[in-house]
């Protein structure tokens, strides 16, 4: 795992960020582009960094009903385990089969 020094380095505060909101529980990444979290134009990028970094954070593919369209959805796990948070019941099906953990 990288020092807290690294974090500091170019766009270290949306990465902060970004960490503070996967530790209350999954994103979206579209709601991660809409204000109040309007802070990274490319969630993804900070996402791939705080993995490098040594955080455990999984996409979670989630498809439409219909299968006609996906979200990606991120999820923080802590000791091998997910946060869920308050996810919505099919996300956490979801997050349940990509783990094989309980959240």
């Amino acid at each position: 795992m990288k020092s807290p020094s690294d974090v500091l380095q170019p766009y270290g505060s949306s990465r902060l960020r970004l960490l503070g909101r996967l530790q209350q529980g999954p994103a979206w990444t579209l709601d991660l582009r809409r204000e109040p979290h309007r802070w990274s134009a490319n969630p993804a990028a900070r996402v791939q960094e705080l993995r490098e970094a040594g955080h455990d954070i999984r996409t979670i593919r989630v498809w439409a009903d219909d299968l006609s369209d996906y979200y990606d959805c991120y999820v923080l796990g802590i000791n091998g385990v997910p946060v869920v948070g308050k996810a919505w019941p099919y996300i956490t099906k979801a997050i349940r089969a990509k783990w094989g953990k309980q959240p």
